[in-house]
């Protein structure tokens, strides 16, 4: 019996890394960033995340007339910044580190997404 084969060929066509969910759904806090058109980017290269433990979002629904503050735990770190991001289930954050630029990446047509702050 012949063996059956699904391949799937995935091109970045953007200059910088990207993430993708390959087996979303509607149960995937990932899916808003699934064939969005919209890209979002926070430079984060400045921030002591020694000094920090929390951080601050903007966020609204598209096309809500005003942003709602929220905030996440971050752990004081980069990575834990990442993770508190992905934990809004908001959609799927990624980030990408060239030298000293720690850039900070999600995409989205279903969320707008406003400033990232660092209360200390």
């Amino acid at each position: 019996m012949p063996t059956k084969q699904i391949n799937i060929n995935i091109t970045n066509t953007q200059s910088f890394t990207t993430q993708i969910s390959l087996f979303g759904g509607l149960q995937d806090p990932n899916r808003y960033s699934v064939n969005a058109n919209t890209l979002y980017t926070w430079d984060t290269s400045l921030v002591n995340f020694g000094a920090n433990a929390t951080f601050t979002i903007q966020a609204k629904r598209s096309g809500a007339p005003t942003f709602n503050t929220i905030q996440g735990n971050m752990n004081g770190s980069f990575a834990g910044l990442v993770y508190g991001l992905n934990q809004l289930n908001m959609g799927m954050f990624w980030f990408e580190v060239i030298g000293s630029l720690q850039t900070i990446y999600t995409s989205s047509d279903y969320y707008e997404f406003g400033s990232l702050d660092f209360p200390v």
